[in-house]
């Protein structure tokens, strides 16, 4: 099984010779000033009428107002960085704005504050009419860093981060557009917005991020296809491709209308997504993601007068724990016609799924399906794909068509995952659209609760509800057999972190340790801290494997005689070290779960190591 899942990010900084560092305080500035640590500037507006590429401007506590900006068709190949200063951490900006033809601007914002007015209590405010708090359009090349994004309420602002195609005309959707790339959201906190980050272009990259008390989608594409470019030739009718989704924490998804502030204002609901995808070569990996609603993740198929029928192939979806979702559908492709085909495969692998109503206080005489049912009504689609029939080309089908399941001849994958849910596992086999050739793998699975599915499981699934009805298995087998601490009975506020009272790291020696044949564990562990430079394990092959590991651990990357692979255990003591070697002898390790860190250079990768 191939799946070819590309991240080409060019956010590489580098800095000009002559850079220059520049000073503002909106408190203690003046624009007459010289711009220096003494003698500060006053205004963005005198910052940007002065700074070239490559400089940076650090900020004092205060509040700037709106950053804008009309880069033109600038090509710029050094970063301009907009940085709160050392020890500031009241930087504030009230909007960012910065529009251009196809530019590359390479703007860096660190630790600001953007935060967005109060509403004002316009009688004839509608959801929506709010404008997005950092928009950026037809530019290339715009980083933040451990930013804050934040209305002081959900309901009244626009988005937080919206990444659009060039200059995006909706009078005229269908015609084309240059695809704008290298999007990069690290380390932020992004919250009470109508909507977290929405993008298109290609070279997208999400990581570390907190993002909640969200009205609509959380990570989602913009609608509309992409242009000619030299990137991607000629057409490529995907909102986005290259995309990486990564260690963000993402939950309270909040769209009720009987929510009191939302119900008297009598303002319409949203459609919207945890995670939407309008295009190809995504990775969403290692996420943690809870009290949410809506699909999961939601495949958009066919907008065509929106200049979109997008290809959501090649889709690699793993090692993400996602608990109180009550949203129907954890992956969903909504469509049943020819547009609904999906142009590659989806991995699906090494996910823990605990849904259902956690508002209340389980215990073990409850059924599987009233502990693990979504809100009052049952998980619908666990898994939900359309198709069409064989791998002819459609008439008026404008994409290269593939059909899902015969990508490479083996097919998409639904493996080693948890699932502790009333759902189902679907892929329309009812439909006039599904494909003879089905191939889409279900193995290795853990079910517990309700699961329809139709298309049999092999045997290396395991479906234990049964067993515990029919007395073969104790009824407290979910709540202390499987995991580290579940802590299932304990209502809203569940925060995942290992080692805590709820974590959802596999018991050692459970089940979840020793089911799986494809190799390693099944559900999800997430990684315990990843702490220097992303870019490292985003343009290289590490992996360490296998993991459960009995006796030799293996590093696939390229080591050099510098490079510390370190082994401590949880609490951070080292147990084993060794320098220069791709392996790690761990058969003398006890039994346990460690954290293994990998420098090389400057870059570090961390993440938990079980020993079996």
């Amino acid at each position: 099984m191939k799946i070819r899942i590309v991240i080409i990010f060019l956010l590489l900084s580098s800095v000009t010779s002559n850079a220059k560092t520049y000073y503002l305080s909106v408190a203690n500035g003046l624009d007459t000033n010289a711009g220096t640590s003494q003698a500060p500037w006053k205004t963005l507006a005198k910052a940007q009428s002065v700074v070239q590429q490559g400089d940076s401007v650090l900020l004092a506590n205060g509040n700037y107002g709106v950053f804008t900006s009309n880069v033109g068709s600038v090509k710029n190949t050094n970063w301009t960085n907009y940085l709160a200063d050392v020890g500031q951490d009241a930087v504030r900006f009230e909007r960012i704005v910065v529009t251009g033809t196809n530019a590359d601007a390479y703007l860096n914002f660190e630790n600001i504050d953007i935060h967005y007015p109060a509403w004002t209590g316009n009688t004839s405010f509608s959801f929506g009419s709010e404008p997005n708090m950092a928009d950026f359009n037809g530019v290339n090349f715009i980083k933040f860093k451990k930013c804050k994004f934040h209305g002081d309420n959900q309901y009244e602002t626009g988005g937080a981060i919206q990444f659009n195609h060039l200059l995006f005309d909706w009078a005229n959707p269908s015609a084309v557009k240059l695809a704008v790339h290298d999007l990069k959201v690290d380390s932020c906190e992004i919250y009470n917005t109508s909507s977290g980050i929405r993008f298109s272009g290609y070279n997208i990259n999400i990581l570390n991020n907190h993002i909640h008390k969200i009205h609509g989608t959380i990570i989602g594409q913009l609608p509309g296809g992409m242009g000619s470019t030299t990137a991607i030739a000629p057409v490529d009718s995907n909102s986005c491709r290259f995309v990486l989704i990564e260690n963000n924490h993402l939950h309270d998804q909040r769209m009720f209308p009987l929510e009191l502030h939302y119900a008297a204002n009598t303002w319409g609901t949203t459609h919207s997504s945890v995670i939407g995808c309008r295009g190809a070569d995504f990775t969403i990996r290692g996420n943690h993601i809870h009290d949410t609603y809506n699909p999961l993740i939601q495949l958009y198929n066919n907008e065509p007068s929106l200049h979109g029928k997008y290809d959501r192939g090649n889709l690699l979806i793993e090692n993400n724990i996602i608990y109180d979702h009550g949203g129907l559908q954890i992956i969903y492709n909504p469509g049943t016609t020819v547009d609904a085909s999906i142009g590659g495969p989806i991995i699906f692998r090494h996910n823990t799924v605990v849904s259902g109503n956690q508002d209340v206080n389980w215990n073990n005489t409850m059924s599987a399906i009233s502990r693990f049912r979504a809100n009052t009504t049952k998980q619908t689609y666990m898994l939900r794909f359309g198709g069409v029939p064989g791998d002819v080309q459609p008439v008026g089908e404008a994409l290269p068509f593939i059909n899902t399941y015969n990508y490479d001849g083996t097919g998409s994958y639904f493996e080693d995952n948890v699932l502790i849910c009333e759902g189902n596992l679907s892929n329309y086999v009812k439909s006039p659209y599904i494909s003879p050739n089905v191939k889409f793998n279900y193995r290795n699975n853990l079910i517990y609760g309700q699961v329809f599915t139709s298309i049999p499981l092999d045997a290396s699934n395991i479906n234990i509800s049964d067993q515990i009805s029919k007395g073969k298995l104790p009824k407290d087998f979910i709540d202390n057999q499987l995991f580290v601490a579940p802590n299932y009975t304990k209502a809203h506020g569940l925060t995942y972190v290992p080692g805590s009272a709820f974590d959802l790291t596999p018991k050692l020696g459970s089940i979840l340790c020793n089911m799986s044949t494809t190799g390693g564990y099944v559900g999800a562990i997430l990684p315990l801290n990843i702490t220097t430079k992303r870019e490292m394990v985003e343009n290289t092959s590490l992996v360490v494997y296998p993991n459960p590991c009995t006796d030799m651990l293996r590093i696939n990357t390229q080591i050099n005689k510098n490079t510390d692979i370190c082994i401590s255990d949880l609490f951070g003591k080292e147990i084993l070290n060794k320098k220069g070697a791709d392996f790690c002898d761990v058969s003398k390790l006890a039994k346990g779960i460690y954290l293994i860190k990998i420098t090389i250079g400057n870059d570090t990768y961390s993440q938990k190591l079980i020993k079996q």
